[in-house]
């Protein structure tokens, strides 16, 4: 998948649950994320540099809670989720302290 590929369809899923997997560029390693790209809080970041030109696209991870880069050169497949969410939905998957690998992983699935 190109670049524009990748950006195009993530541009297209704004708002929906992404299962995105990639490879990292920093080590290699493949990477696979949960998150949403919202075009607005995209926009409003104020970054140092900026991420387009340099091949990545801000997205919100959901299973960390915090804002990541997705390497646009490095994605390997991009899976959407089946419903849309609404922009006042909090992300339905949050990992407690005390949730066991194999729980998560299945509520995860049962999304996609």
């Amino acid at each position: 998948m190109t670049r524009t590929e990748a950006l195009q369809t993530i541009r297209r899923h704004a708002g929906d649950l992404l299962l995105i997997h990639f490879t990292k560029r920093t080590d290699g390693t493949h990477r696979r994320m949960v998150c949403i790209y919202n075009p607005e809080a995209a926009e409003r970041q104020t970054f140092r540099f900026n991420p387009v030109a340099r091949g990545l696209c801000p997205v919100w991870d959901v299973e960390k809670g915090a804002r990541r880069f997705v390497n646009l050169d490095g994605v390997l497949s991009i899976r959407a989720m089946r419903r849309a969410m609404r922009r006042d939905d909090r992300p339905p998957i949050r990992r407690a302290a005390g949730d066991d690998w194999q729980s998560y992983q299945a509520r995860v699935q049962d999304l996609f």
